[in-house]
Order: C-alpha cells, then structure tokens, then sequence
C-alpha cells in the first residue's frame, strides 16, 4: 500500500465489463479507500461514518463526508500535483484566517495543513451545513455570487504562497496568449485551405480575416493600456481567481455566499469563469 500511486480510474469500464454499470463519479478503487483509512490516522479524529460524496474518475479526486468524534468534517482528495494543490490548500488557509466564508482547513496531529500520500495531497475541512444552490430564477441568485466572489477576492489580496507551493499565476501571460489565439485562427485558415471540400472551409474562409484582425487589434489594446503597469504592482496586490467558480462552488451557507473547492485557483486581476 506504502508504493500505491492514485491514478485517474476513468478507464476502468473499457477495461473491465462490471464497471460498465457503475458510476464512476460515485466511486473510488478500493486502493483509495484504504488511503483514505491512513490518511485519517495521521489526524487527532476518530471516524464514525465516511460515505463518498463524489469523486473525479478522470482525474484521480474524491470527497468523503466523515462523521468524526469532533462533528462532521470533509475528507478531500486533491487531484493536482502535490507543489500545485499546495498553493492551493495555503490558499484556503489564507482566505480563512482573513475572514473569508470557505471551510477552515482541519490541521493533523503534527500541525500540518495537508498531508501526502499515493502521491497526491489529502485535506480535512470543516462540514459547511446546510448549503444551497443559490436560485436560478431570477437575478438575486446570480446577484448573490457576485458579491460573494468579490467577498472572496477581497480576502485573498496580499497572498504569497510558501516556498513548498509552486505558484500558480497568469498575471504575466495575457499577451502571449493572446498572440497564441492569433495563431490558432491562422492555423483554421491553413485548415480551411487545405480541406476546401470540406462544406464548412467556406463559411470560415468568409470570416476568418475579421475575426484575426479583431484578434490582432485586442493585442494592441493590450500592449497601450495599463496592463504592465497594473502586472507590476505584484500578484500579492491582486490576489486570487477562484477559476471554477458557479453554482455548485459558490453556495448559501451560513451568513452569506460560501467559496469551496479551491483546487484549481490562481493567482491574476482577471477572469473568473461561471462553471
């Protein structure tokens, strides 16, 4: 078990027909379970219950609600590299101290935040109870995220990650990315040409040259504004995108907008996707 190695088990019904009925959002090898059983131990709790609440088959995560001597609290398997899910367990750690609604990070019997094994990072947190969906009917739900994503991005200005985390940042690479988007509506014109029966080159031929030179004036938007400027006051000025933020990671809770799962994380002034 010391030599287990936690992989993505996305495959396992191409491999094996008695997954084929199985889901596998709600399931993990027993190979993970057993993980799941030492990574508790290395915590001052002892577990009543665990039932999974879901899990990630393609990318190797999972999430169990345990029932513990000290009240329901969160067992979470990140899926990152173990420097990635570093920043992003600092992270919450941070936010938290700072007042932000995001479940507080339970330490182990050492003090630690997180604690590896399989090759992967594993979290304790407190159990947010009860937690809703915001409402989609109107606009008050969407109205309610908003402001608790501004809450969350408030709590995090001022964060710098430890020397253990690699830092997760594009606060430096919006212009190479947009010179890459220039670059890739090139490539559908090569595309386009080289497959002219096809009945779509056509209608890309039509408008590609607009959109390219559309592309080509928001990289020179880009290079007059105050964007260098605005990079140079620090990624710690400007703190942190959650990046998978919506309906199911920004909830009503106790008091306001909840924030959770904060694996995939950043560091940049711009762009926060609704999920």
């Amino acid at each position: 078990m010391g030599d287990y190695q936690v992989q993505p088990w996305d495959n396992l019904a191409l491999t094996n027909p008695k997954f084929r009925s199985i889901d596998l959002n709600m399931y993990v090898p027993p190979e993970i379970e057993k993980l799941a059983d030492k990574v508790i131990s290395f915590y001052d709790l002892k577990v009543k219950e665990r039932h999974l609440i879901t899990s990630k088959p393609d990318k190797g995560g999972a999430i169990w609600r345990i029932k513990t001597n000290k009240g329901v609290r969160s067992l979470k398997l990140l899926h990152r590299e173990p420097r990635r899910s570093r920043f992003s367990v600092e992270a919450q750690q941070y936010v938290v101290k700072k007042g932000a609604r995001v479940p507080a990070l339970i330490p182990t019997k050492k003090g630690q935040l997180c604690q590896e094994l399989g090759g992967k990072t594993w979290i304790v947190t407190d159990w947010v109870s009860p937690l809703t969906q915001a409402t989609k009917i109107d606009l008050k739900g969407a109205q309610a995220l908003c402001y608790g994503l501004g809450e969350f991005h408030k709590h995090s200005k001022g964060y710098v990650p430890s020397g253990e985390a690699n830092v997760a940042s594009r606060l430096h690479k919006w212009p190479k990315h947009y010179a890459k988007i220039i670059n890739k509506i090139d490539w559908f014109r090569v595309l386009a040409k080289l497959y002219k029966e096809n009945p779509a080159s056509r209608k890309l031929l039509s408008v590609i040259d607009t959109f390219e030179k559309q592309a080509q004036n928001a990289l020179a938007q880009l290079e007059k504004s105050a964007y260098y400027k605005m990079v140079s006051m620090g990624e710690p000025y400007w703190g942190l995108v959650h990046q998978d933020y919506g309906w199911s990671n920004g909830q009503m809770g106790p008091k306001g907008i909840w924030v959770i799962d904060l694996e995939w994380s950043r560091l940049r002034f711009t762009y926060s996707r609704f999920a």
